[in-house]
């Protein structure tokens, strides 16, 4: 079963075409990641929860280099 977890709107330079990441769970087994602007379709992952616990670190790496 699939269910919602965040949807975070991303702003972009096309105020009339902004995006939005959308994570969402399936079967309590993996971590979906949808991103997507209004116009121009969508990119939607589906990965295991190790690679979750990977993509979380390298975000929070990331953040931790800009801030």
């Amino acid at each position: 079963m699939r269910k919602e977890i965040k949807t975070i709107t991303i702003n972009t330079q096309e105020e009339e075409n902004e995006g939005v990441i959308i994570l969402s769970t399936f079967n309590e087994q993996e971590v979906g990641v949808c991103i997507s602007k209004r116009y121009g379709g969508d990119v939607e992952i589906w990965i295991n929860k190790d690679e979750a616990v990977e993509l979380k670190k390298a975000i929070e790496i990331a953040i931790r280099t800009i801030g």
